[in-house]
């Protein structure tokens, strides 16, 4: 019960690895305020918390929106108080269809990613900050490996990442000495109920096995490693970035040339 009595607030956290998050969040003995667009998906997830004997709200919020974040953070603060914890899970999912290489891309598709991606981001050191408590607090923000090694036509997300990482580092650097603390946790390939499929691909799934040692990391490892940023065990953490991803970027594609000896 790393995180028992601790306010924590998660966004995105209808599906996917941000409903891990809540829901590991949780179970070690947080109260959690669950964000997200959807109602009725925030309202399972709230009832799942809650038949595994755990203590959550719903809190509906576009992150993308400046004035449904400073709400989403009054909200808070009036149902629980001080908030302890802030996970910055929500982003953009869209990638396929709406990121392409510059000179391609609009300038309405790019802004949606950095809305989503960066603005929301800031949002939550804006107006998350003055909801901590004197003590101060500690904010997870996922990031993706794609901040870090490029792949194709994803230029508006990745700037996006590496932005918002960037940032993260900055209200370290601003904010340490009034007990806040600032951590990125940069993800690779995450296995989850919609990202499963891709492993029965016959191209991608031979090379996300082969990149991460057979296993790519489960929702559930990211959420352990939030819940360890965000509790006393991981105090000694701030500003940094941890790469969660079993070796992937790690891995070089040079060949290997003992094969050609």
């Amino acid at each position: 019960m790393s995180l028992k009595d601790k306010t924590v607030v998660v966004t995105g956290a209808t599906r996917g690895i941000g409903k891990a998050m809540a829901m590991h969040l949780a179970a070690e003995g947080a109260r959690v305020a669950a964000v997200g667009r959807s109602v009725e998906r925030g309202e399972r997830v709230v009832a799942d918390i809650g038949a595994a004997g755990g203590d959550a709200a719903f809190i509906r919020c576009d992150v993308s929106v400046e004035h449904e974040v400073a709400s989403l953070f009054d909200e808070v603060t009036r149902r629980y108080g001080a908030i302890d914890v802030v996970v910055n899970n929500a982003a953009a999912t869209d990638v396929a269809t709406r990121d392409r290489p510059v000179v391609e891309q609009t300038t309405e598709d790019f802004e949606h990613f950095v809305r989503s991606g960066l603005y929301s981001v800031f949002w939550s050191f804006k107006y998350g900050i003055p909801a901590m408590g004197p003590g101060g607090g500690a904010f997870v923000t996922s990031s993706s490996i794609a901040a870090v090694v490029s792949a194709r036509g994803q230029g508006s997300y990745a700037a996006a990442k590496a932005a918002a990482t960037a940032l993260s580092r900055q209200v370290a650097v601003d904010y340490g000495d009034q007990g806040i603390r600032a951590n990125v946790l940069t993800l690779g390939f995450i296995e989850t109920n919609a990202s499963a499929p891709l492993l029965d691909d016959p191209v991608i799934g031979p090379a996300v096995r082969a990149a991460t040692g057979g296993r790519p990391p489960s929702a559930l490892d990211v959420a352990r490693a939030v819940a360890f940023l965000a509790s006393v065990d991981g105090c000694g953490f701030n500003g940094a970035n941890l790469v969660l991803d079993r070796g992937m970027t790690a891995m070089s594609h040079v060949p290997d040339l003992r094969a050609e000896a």
